[in-house]
């Protein structure tokens, strides 16, 4: 089984030099890294022409047009590898990350998708973050426990090549630097299991997450991930799809719920996080419902 990791990548060289420095130290080394950069300068190329790869191969494309989906289709149709495994240019891959992926991609031959957990890089406060996944049992996710939960995260992923071809990739509505922002993986893990493709949580699949985000910036993040999450509930509704709406409303009764609990309790803290999701779930669905052009 040949595997090529995808990192679509955006004004971060020196994150990115990281994450294929540890990727070309895994005990199973890839045989394909695909780096798809959107930055403005040449940077990013610079440093990948000074990468001693060994014997994997570094394919690297300068693209024009913005937004990640757009940047890991791309990347897809330039591998032939049998296992798409992805991940971001801020993580921090340990060096059984591979090995541990192939044994569990072929144990489970059932399952087209896998996703692991992404845990705070060590030394710093888990509280900090906004994407970490920590569930350390296996499970087989259910989408109708919650449609429009972004719980199949892209920090740590593997699709098998022809199962996420056969899908049709990402969607380009979706995802950082397009319209709706964010929740590229949330979508495609839906259009996955309605098509029938098992996802499968391993936690022997690990990554660790830069801690290189402040407080500032984690407040745009929070706002655009509620904004996907609307924008999903929305766009399936555009579709004739109602069931993520029925779910978002639960979200939006709490969040209203916890304003009123915040009210009453005099925690502003409170207040705040329910006024930015609420802002955000309703913005997002209304543009998911809006036809793109």
């Amino acid at each position: 089984m040949t595997i090529a990791v995808l990192i679509a990548t955006c004004n971060r060289a020196d994150m990115l030099r990281t994450c294929i420095e540890l990727l070309l130290a895994n005990d199973r080394q890839p045989d394909e890294i695909v780096v798809a950069d959107q930055s403005d300068d040449d940077s990013t190329r610079e440093m990948l022409e000074r990468v001693d790869a060994g014997q994997t191969t570094i394919k690297y494309d300068r693209l024009a047009r913005k937004g990640k989906s757009n940047a890991l289709n791309h990347a897809i149709q330039r591998t032939e590898c049998d296992l798409i495994a992805l991940t971001d240019d801020d993580v921090l891959p340990p060096a059984d990350w591979l090995t541990a992926m192939a044994s569990v991609v072929q144990t489970h031959e059932e399952v087209g998708a896998f996703c692991g957990r992404v845990l705070p890089e060590k030394g710093t406060n888990p509280d900090d973050y906004l994407n970490l996944v920590l569930d350390t049992e296996s499970f087989i996710f259910d989408k109708s426990i919650n449609p429009i939960s972004p719980s199949f995260v892209g920090a740590d992923m593997a699709i098998r090549r022809q199962t996420l071809i056969d899908v049709g990739c990402y969607n380009e509505e979706f995802g950082p630097g397009s319209r709706l922002r964010s929740n590229e993986d949330g979508e495609l893990a839906y259009r996955l299991i309605r098509a029938g493709v098992q996802i499968r949580h391993s936690p022997e699949m690990l990554v660790y997450h830069s801690g290189w985000r402040g407080e500032a910036d984690n407040a745009e993040l929070l706002f655009d991930y509620a904004f996907g999450i609307g924008a999903l509930a929305g766009y399936c509704r555009r579709r004739g799809d109602w069931a993520p709406s029925w779910y978002l409303t639960r979200k939006l009764f709490y969040r209203v719920r916890q304003w009123l609990y915040g009210f009453f309790f005099c925690t502003p803290k409170w207040r705040t996080d329910a006024s930015l999701h609420l802002r955000a779930f309703i913005a997002g669905y209304r543009e998911g419902r809006r036809e793109p052009g």
